[in-house]
């Protein structure tokens, strides 16, 4: 595995490392999701270009657009700085719908794994630096943007994790 995305693998595991699966499914305070959930919504976020690397190694076509000055912006705060600002709402498609930790940190795995075998596959093909799909947010990214990407992501979210079980 990538070492961005064994880092990542990493981060998961020890958030969650020996937490009792009822503790996780709470949540927290209103409107904040619980651990599973987080989780959840890492899963769907690792799924989520999974499916969009799948789609342009079938079709062999780039599906990236160019960014705004807006998403530069924040891709170069949260890709490149690795800053991850917080209160932001997640987009639609990776929003938890409420599963188990256990079945949450599987699809997490599962989605880490299949993440590193496409990006490997995508940037065998393309380069790593070549913009292939855009982040639904902040635009156009490479093979290597989406590794560090997903490794900010879930650093973020297991200190929320980490935060919560302190």
């Amino acid at each position: 595995m990538h070492p961005l995305l064994a880092d990542t693998r990493r981060l998961l595991d020890d958030a969650v490392a020996g937490l009792d699966p009822a503790a996780a499914a709470v949540r927290p305070a209103a409107g904040k999701w619980s651990v599973a959930e987080i989780v959840e919504h890492l899963a769907l976020a690792y799924e989520g270009t999974v499916k969009g690397m799948e789609r342009v190694l079938d079709t062999g076509v780039p599906r990236a657009t160019p960014p705004s000055p807006t998403q530069r912006l924040f891709k170069l705060i949260i890709v490149n700085l690795g800053y991850f600002p917080t209160g932001r709402e997640a987009p639609k498609h990776v929003v938890p719908q409420g599963v188990t930790l256990e079945e949450a940190l599987a699809r997490a795995g599962a989605g880490l794994e299949r993440l590193d075998l496409v990006l490997d596959a995508a940037a065998a093909r393309f380069g790593s630096s070549q913009k292939l799909v855009n982040h639904p947010i902040l635009g156009a990214f490479s093979v290597q943007d989406w590794r560090r990407f997903h490794r900010i992501h879930t650093r973020h979210h297991t200190r929320q994790v980490r935060g919560g079980r302190s």
